[in-house]
């Protein structure tokens, strides 16, 4: 992953007149979060960081910067933080890791609030499980972009960063984000949805190695070959659930990741990694299972991940 430092000072974010006194509240602790408070800030929304570290009857500061590399912007942000929702929300956004949603959930007030809208980034892919964990007004989003955090600072690289929602234009999910430089869309088939993000940066993440990039990796005959395999073995995975990939088309993705960006780096917790790639570990094997899906490349790359950790 990626940070770089620039010598020009960067710019207090100007206040903008709120789009509505109910706040936004984001959880997770993730470079995830913190874009999208940035932005939504920006947009002129009361943003509210939910983190368990915050006290519960008073705001705690989260001060950070974020570099956007696509636009040449660098601005320093202050956002509250809380670990408990007290005033009805405008909206909820999670984006906590698949192997901490659990535990961030009972931040959230259960059904103390049934009517407000709640967004989820996370790799379950099954939207009937969302709904039932956070209610009839949930959905599930997923992400576009190349993040980077290098603690308070947060760096957006590559193009344009874009979100997708799992949901149809009439529920109107994607209203918080107008006026943004973020390119929303709202479509309903989640399946294709979860398939057309996931595919690309599971491959990514299972076949690279710290500090080198995909395409670096591409270049060398033997990975290119069990980079090749892993991807036929996730395209027939997809297919089961009706959502066709095309294995050009993910070659082609990899090919196109920054050179700036890595999906592993060197400095990452071992145990937060270990639990990272069990969430990821039991999603594919349920699903191989599930549809009787032979993928021993795909398993041979988790096993490499775990042997790596090992050594660490």
């Amino acid at each position: 992953m990626f940070f770089k430092r620039f010598s020009s000072a960067a710019k207090e974010t100007q206040p903008v007149e709120p789009t509505s006194t109910q706040p936004v509240y984001i959880l997770g602790e993730s470079p995830l979060a913190l874009f999208l408070a940035a932005k939504l800030t920006q947009n002129g929304n009361k943003v509210i960081l939910l983190n368990g570290k915050a006290p519960a009857t008073s705001f705690q500061n989260t001060e950070f910067s974020l570099k956007e590399e696509y636009n040449l912007q660098k601005n320093n942000f202050c956002i509250p933080a809380t670990s408990r929702i007290s005033t009805e929300p405008q909206m909820i956004i999670v984006t906590s890791n698949l192997y901490s949603l659990k535990s961030n959930l009972s931040l959230l007030p259960g059904k103390s609030f049934p009517n407000c809208p709640l967004i989820c980034f996370n790799y379950v892919e099954n939207q009937d499980i969302i709904r039932s964990m956070f209610g009839s007004k949930a959905v599930q989003a997923y992400f576009k972009g190349y993040l980077e955090q290098d603690g308070t600072a947060v760096t957006a690289v590559g193009p344009t960063p874009q979100i997708t929602i799992s949901a149809t234009k009439d529920e109107k999910f994607g209203t918080v984000f107008q006026n943004s430089d973020i390119k929303i869309t709202e479509q309903s088939n989640n399946s294709i949805n979860f398939w057309e993000h996931f595919a690309p940066f599971i491959i990514g993440y299972l076949s690279s190695v710290p500090k080198q990039h995909m395409g670096d990796l591409l270049n060398d005959r033997e990975n290119k070959k069990q980079i090749s395999s892993a991807i036929n073995e996730i395209c027939k995975l997809a297919a089961f659930e009706q959502a066709p990939l095309s294995e050009n088309d993910l070659f082609r993705q990899l090919l196109e990741t920054p050179r700036n960006f890595y999906f592993k780096k060197n400095r990452k917790q071992r145990t937060h990694e270990a639990a990272e790639l069990d969430s990821y570990y039991s999603l594919l094997i349920g699903k191989a299972r599930t549809y009787k899906c032979k993928i021993p490349q795909i398993c041979l790359l988790i096993k490499n991940n775990y042997d790596q950790l090992l050594k660490k």
